[in-house]
């Protein structure tokens, strides 16, 4: 089997394949990127800026703020070179969202217009615990379908050996 290497010098004309693919690239990044820019943005431009330029390697990060109901919004890491996870928990229903256009979506419409911060008091590290044991509990729900398998495997496994 042989590659033919494509000469990266010319510039991709508009029926180019390069060109549909970075418009594809473009459009998986449009959720991410209208969370931090834009009208409608749901992070502030000095937090984002702050936060995008710590080079230490940060455990977590806990942002407070005024909804109109009981919700968190986590980004786990993902393998050594993926990206994030992104996962949002609402108390009310307890699924596990993932797909960061619904999650923008939703945070929009329980934060409204004038969003506002709040005070890391007692009553709000009681729901991060409850959305912490959430996220936790509906993890492996978040897993590829190979790996929720394998996992069912060793399992089932243990029970039978344990």
């Amino acid at each position: 089997m042989s590659h033919q290497l494509e000469d990266v010098d010319e510039e991709p004309s508009v029926g180019d394949e390069r060109v549909a693919a970075w418009a594809d690239l473009s459009d998986v990044l449009a959720p991410v990127r209208a969370m931090v820019e834009g009208d409608g943005r749901l992070v502030p431009p000095e937090i984002y800026r702050s936060v995008r330029a710590i080079t230490a390697h940060v455990m977590s990060s806990v942002s407070v703020v005024e909804s109109l109901r009981e919700c968190g919004f986590f980004a786990v890491a993902g393998a050594e070179f993926g990206s994030p996870l992104w996962t949002f928990v609402e108390k009310v229903n307890e699924v596990l969202e993932t797909d960061l256009e619904s999650i923008a979506y939703r945070l929009r419409d329980l934060l409204g217009p004038s969003c506002r911060d709040r005070e890391f008091d007692k009553t709000a590290q009681q729901v991060l615990t409850r959305m912490l044991n959430r996220l936790q509990r509906g993890e492996v729900k978040t897993y590829p379908p190979i790996i929720q398998h394998a996992r069912e495997a060793c399992e089932c496994c243990s029970r039978v050996w344990g």
